[in-house]
């Protein structure tokens, strides 16, 4: 039998090519969820954290700002995103990963008995998100 003809053979390699790249990224697209019949999980309700359960305070940066009464929140909120905290009052920060208590639920946050660091003992006021709970299952 006479030899495959050159242009037969790397049209193969070219196939070959193709299909191991298209597998791959095939394997890519369902690993990502991007076929998955499941809705979004959804994060729990926030406003109904219970009075009495422990989180850190997290904000991604080395300090947390902390505001003294519920009405500062919204304003406190902006200020962190826009990098400004210049004009929120009255405020103060806690150092990341803060330990506090969960003592009230409001509209807007959470009011928060500081247990550690410095600021012990002290209530403040915090955005929903800015408190990390830790579960155990």
């Amino acid at each position: 039998m006479p030899p495959a003809p050159v242009s037969r053979w790397l049209k193969d390699i070219a196939i070959a090519i193709v299909g191991v790249f298209g597998g791959v990224y095939l394997l890519m697209v369902i690993g990502s969820g991007a076929f998955s019949s499941k809705t979004a999980t959804r994060t729990a309700n926030v406003s109904s954290v219970a009075p009495g359960s422990e989180g850190r305070l997290n904000t991604g940066g080395t300090v947390v700002p902390v505001a003294i009464d519920e009405e500062t929140l919204p304003d406190l909120k902006r200020a962190v995103a826009r990098n400004d905290l210049s004009g929120v009052t009255p405020i103060f920060v806690v150092n990341d990963d803060t330990l506090g208590r969960v003592s009230e639920t409001g509209s807007g946050g959470l009011r928060v008995s500081i247990l550690t660091g410095s600021q012990k003992s002290r209530a403040v006021w915090v955005p929903f998100e800015w408190v990390k709970f830790r579960y155990f299952l």
